[in-house]
């Protein structure tokens, strides 16, 4: 089931927990690629790895030293997404 809710914890700037993932676009050891429930998130970092992925509730955790972190495209809204 798709989470409709989006959080991002960063511990230590090492480790990072996000919830409201639609899809992993692209990732390699210097920047992860997602959709999430609140637009395109882009992590750049040094040694990046997925270290857990569930489909199922939409969250992920990347490990590696993380550098930044940037949102792009618009939040859109359930029925926007559907009629759109």
């Amino acid at each position: 089931m798709e989470s409709k809710t989006h959080s991002l914890i960063i511990e230590n700037r090492n480790k990072t927990k996000i919830t409201g993932v639609q899809k992993v676009i692209t990732f390699n050891e210097s920047g992860v690629l997602l959709n999430t429930v609140q637009g395109d998130l882009q992590l750049n970092g040094k040694d990046l790895k997925v270290n857990k992925l569930d489909v199922a509730d939409g969250s992920l955790t990347v490990e590696g030293e993380i550098f930044s972190l940037k949102y792009s495209g618009e939040k859109k809204s359930l029925l926007k997404k559907i009629f759109n």
